[in-house]
């Protein structure tokens, strides 16, 4: 039923907020940003948080645990493109690794239709969500893996909140998660060797454990085989201390240039910090 008569006579406002972000999408696609938005947004309005929702958005048909976080998820990887890189090619081939409900996978897919992808995600309830989305849309070539990303193989403690779509699931108890699970822990450079070594970009969002999953790269010594890394940093996660140059010197040394994005925070605040690693064509 719709929340309240305050959200819709504020719909026009929104509405045109909304077309001034989807400005910086491709030109030729704001039309279809601002329908899928509208969909999303609408459904909302009826919905609101909790409820799951299934979607028509840029030609997929997308289900999600419900339309708040659908939104999130839909402006930050289609209309902010979080994820935007150039390949070099029209088949690249990417791992993701958080993959969550799987939009990421339909932003890769929308972009490169012929890509390869494996995308990986540790929280079973998440996971169903993905293998749906993969499926009812018909996406070939996308390997599902339903495992967290580790410094070992095995298996390991997850731990998610009471949101069955919870955006926050990690193997850190610290980030929001007080319902503990056990599932099965990978090591990223086991991918690599499946797919010979031939990775274009690894997508990286995995709530606070990338350190995992970098240690395991240092000690393969396979940090240097994909071109690019999309890594989203949590920045002092759970109190830590400010370790973000240690984590950007393996890369260094390995020859890869980077960009970072952050918003400002005061004081010792919990930062998202996106970075693109990427590493230049020999010669220049």
């Amino acid at each position: 039923m719709m929340r309240s008569l305050k959200h819709v006579l504020r719909a026009p406002l929104v509405l045109a907020s909304f077309w001034l972000q989807v400005r910086r999408a491709r030109q030729h696609e704001r039309s279809a940003y601002v329908l899928a938005w509208f969909r999303i947004h609408w459904r909302w309005l009826w919905t609101g948080n909790g409820v799951p929702i299934t979607v028509r958005l840029l030609g997929f048909t997308v289900e999600a645990w419900d339309a708040g976080i659908l939104r999130v998820l839909f402006k930050e990887i289609f209309i902010d493109e979080h994820y935007a890189f150039e390949p070099g090619t029209t088949s690249p081939t990417i791992i993701d690794c958080g993959a969550n409900i799987g939009m990421s996978v339909l932003y890769f897919k929308r972009c490169w239709p012929d890509a390869r992808i494996i995308a990986i995600e540790a929280n079973p309830n998440a996971f169903a969500l993905l293998q749906r989305n993969v499926e009812r849309n018909g996406l070939r070539n996308v390997t599902l893996i339903n495992a967290a990303v580790a410094e070992k193989e095995g298996t390991m403690d997850f731990f998610i909140n009471q949101e069955l779509g919870t955006l926050l699931g990690s193997v850190r108890p610290d980030r929001e998660g007080q319902q503990r699970l056990e599932v099965p822990a990978m090591r990223l450079s086991l991918v690599f060797d499946r797919f010979e070594n031939r990775v274009d970009a690894v997508k990286v969002d995995i709530e606070g454990a990338e350190w995992m999953m970098l240690r395991d790269l240092e000690d393969s010594g396979c940090i240097a085989v994909p071109r690019h890394y999309l890594v989203e940093y949590h920045h002092r996660v759970g109190g830590d201390k400010s370790t973000l140059a240690g984590f950007l010197a393996p890369f260094e040394k390995s020859g890869f240039e980077y960009n970072l994005t952050a918003l400002p925070q005061p004081g010792t605040t919990f930062q998202d910090v996106r970075l693109h690693f990427f590493r230049l064509p020999a010669g220049m």
